[in-house]
């Protein structure tokens, strides 16, 4: 007996948000796409899919899948503010605007389109209005997301000094040859590239790591940590949050200098 091609695509879309309430991505991308292949006219498919690879951070493929999400539920709020996030992610400012403005004015209370929204704003200077749609997110789901923490530049890099001395010493001694830049945010050209970075990243190491060094290598462009005062904010609630933040954020990036990758630095407690 033939299955239903309806049936059977919500019995693999049950499966798929399952897997990734799981964390599972692969299978969530599996599972979606043998439910596109019963039901190809159904958005959820494609929702699911591009979701899988937002978060496996392959977003080219995530905006190819969300786009046809999008096509077929043009007035699903949720639907346009992941396909707004990796248009974002992808450097493609003005159609993130306007697929999370569409998501905002759809849903009064849809937290997740203000907050990548906020994040299209501040690359536009737009600050007193990110702030407030970050006020927005705190008022409307207080256990999820809370008013950022500002601080001046200078109160910042003061309270670093103090961080930087209680360091381990094999950190406190790798970052005399690294200087810290802070910056408001990440440029467009830090995000830009064959792997595309979040708008939202703490930190970022830039440069030749020690294990990656060669007598034979040209004059090399100097090693630098960044930080990104704005996004360090904005996950903070207090002074303690955002020192605390920024001593993780240091500690891993110097870790990437030390020649350190993701598995690394997470077994050493340093992710």
């Amino acid at each position: 007996m033939t299955q239903d091609p309806t049936a059977a695509a919500e019995a693999l879309l049950t499966r798929a948000y399952a897997a990734l309430d799981d964390e599972s991505y692969e299978t969530a991308l599996d599972l979606a796409r043998e439910a596109i292949a019963h039901e190809p006219d159904e958005p959820a498919g494609y929702y699911v899919a591009g979701i899988a690879l937002f978060e496996l951070a392959e977003f080219s493929r995530a905006r190819d899948y969300l786009r046809e999400a999008h096509a077929r539920a043009a007035d699903d709020p949720i639907v346009a503010t992941y396909y707004g996030a990796t248009r974002l992610v992808l450097g493609e400012e003005r159609e993130a605007e306007l697929l999370l403005t569409q998501a905002v004015r759809a849903d009064a209370e849809l937290t997740e389109a203000r907050y990548w929204l906020s994040m299209v704003l501040e690359r536009q200077g737009r600050l007193a209005e990110a702030d407030q749609l970050l006020a927005e997110c705190a008022r409307l789901e207080p256990e999820h997301f809370n008013l950022p923490y500002r601080v001046q530049r200078g109160e910042l890099e003061r309270d670093l000094e103090q961080v930087i001395r209680e360091l381990p010493e094999r950190i406190a001694i790798a970052l005399r040859d690294v200087p810290i830049v802070i910056e408001d945010l990440p440029s467009r050209e830090m995000l830009s590239g064959t792997d595309p970075l979040a708008p939202d990243i703490l930190g970022l190491f830039v440069g030749t790591s020690l294990g990656e060094k060669s007598v034979f290598d040209a004059v090399p462009a100097p090693n630098v940590v960044y930080l990104f005062k704005r996004n360090l904010e904005r996950i903070a609630s207090s002074r303690e949050e955002l020192l605390e933040e920024a001593r993780i954020t240091l500690v891993h990036e110097i870790g990437h200098y030390l020649g350190l990758d993701e598995d690394d630095l997470a077994e050493r407690g340093l992710d």
